[in-house]
């Protein structure tokens, strides 16, 4: 009988539960009110009490760990040439 699953898997890897990572990485204050004030203005910004414009970019999955890194360290200057060639709403 011919093989129809996990023809390209070369490896398997067991990954830890969301409960495992969250004890092993905890958040800090810090990033813990970062995160509190995005989700804030993302919902302000979708039920249309913030006039701005909400883009969502980024991968829907990562399969390259470099290319990742190299995403993450642009990520922070791409807003600015969008805040000048975005027109107000």
């Amino acid at each position: 009988m011919e093989q129809l699953e996990n023809l390209n898997v070369v490896a398997q890897e067991l990954l830890v539960t969301p409960a495992q990572l969250k004890g092993e990485l905890p958040v800090s204050d810090p990033v813990r009110h970062s995160v509190h004030e995005a989700r804030e203005q993302v919902r302000n910004i979708l039920n249309g009490s913030d006039h701005r414009l909400l883009i969502v970019v980024g991968p829907c999955s990562i399969h390259d760990v470099v290319a990742a890194e190299d995403y993450a360290r642009l990520m922070p200057i791409w807003h600015l040439p969008l805040e000048i060639n975005l027109p107000a709403r």
